[in-house]
C-alpha cells in the first residue's frame, strides 16, 4: 500500500486466553476504533499482525494489532512502518497500550519519551531506533502495587470492573479519533489525567 497518513497499533498478547486481561486494552481499543470506522481487520503474515486499512476525513488510516506477543511488539511494529510508508516518521505512529504506573479509570496521551518499564513499548523503541511515536496510556493500576506484576497484568478483569473497562476503551477509541482529526494537544486538554 501507499503510505498512509497514520498508523495505530494497539498492544497485547494475541489468542482467547488473554483477549479480556489487563495488558490487552491495547488490543480492545483497537477492536472499538474498527467497529467505530467500520473498518475489517484480518491476519497479515507478512506483517505479523492483524490488521484493517480505512480512512477518516480524508486521511488514510491502517489499524493493527501485533501478534508477535507484547515483549516483542516492535518487530511487528518496525515492518507496519515501513509497509504503511512512515519510513523514520514515527511521528504518523500511534500507539495505544496499558500503563500500570496510571490508575484504572484514567488515560494519558503523550508524543514521545521513554519506556515506562512497558516492555512492549520498550520493544517498539529499541527496534524503531527512536521513542517519538504518540501514545494513549490506559491506566491499570491497583489502589496498591501488586506483588507479581506479571500475574497481575496477564490476570482478566474482575466482573465488576466490566463497566469501568468498557467506558475506558470507549475514551480511549474516542481520543485516539481526536489525535486524527485534529491533534495531540487537544486530545491531551479532554482526556489526559482525568477521570473518566
Amino acid at each position: 500500500m501507499g503510505a498512509v497518513d497514520w498508523l495505530i497499533c494497539g498492544l497485547g498478547n494475541p489468542g482467547a486466553a488473554y483477549r479480556w486481561t489487563r495488558h490487552n486494552l491495547g488490543f480492545l481499543v483497537l477492536d472499538k476504533l474498527a467497529r467505530e470506522m467500520a473498518i475489517g481487520m484480518g491476519p497479515d503474515d507478512d506483517l505479523l499482525s492483524e490488521v484493517g486499512a480505512g480512512s477518516r476525513g480524508g486521511r488514510r488510516l491502517l489499524l493493527a494489532r501485533p501478534r508477535t506477543w507484547m515483549n516483542r511488539s516492535g518487530i511487528a511494529v518496525h515492518r507496519l512502518c515501513g509497509h504503511a510508508g512512515l519510513g523514520d516518521d514515527a511521528g504518523r505512529l500511534i500507539v495505544v497500550h496499558d500503563d500500570l504506573d496510571i490508575p484504572c479509570g484514567f488515560l494519558k496521551i503523550k508524543l514521545g519519551g521513554g519506556h515506562g518499564g512497558h516492555n512492549g513499548v520498550r520493544s517498539i523503541i529499541a527496534e524503531l531506533g527512536t521513542g517519538d511515536f504518540h501514545r494513549v496510556r490506559v491506566g491499570i493500576a491497583p489502589a496498591e502495587r501488586p506483588d507479581d506484576v506479571v500475574a497481575y497484568v496477564l490476570s482478566p478483569f474482575p466482573s465488576a470492573a466490566v463497566e469501568t473497562v468498557d467506558r475506558v476503551v470507549e475514551q480511549a477509541a474516542a481520543a485516539v479519533l481526536v489525535m486524527i482529526d485534529e491533534d495531540t494537544g487537544t486530545a491531551m486538554q479532554q482526556f489526559h489525567g482525568r477521570r473518566l
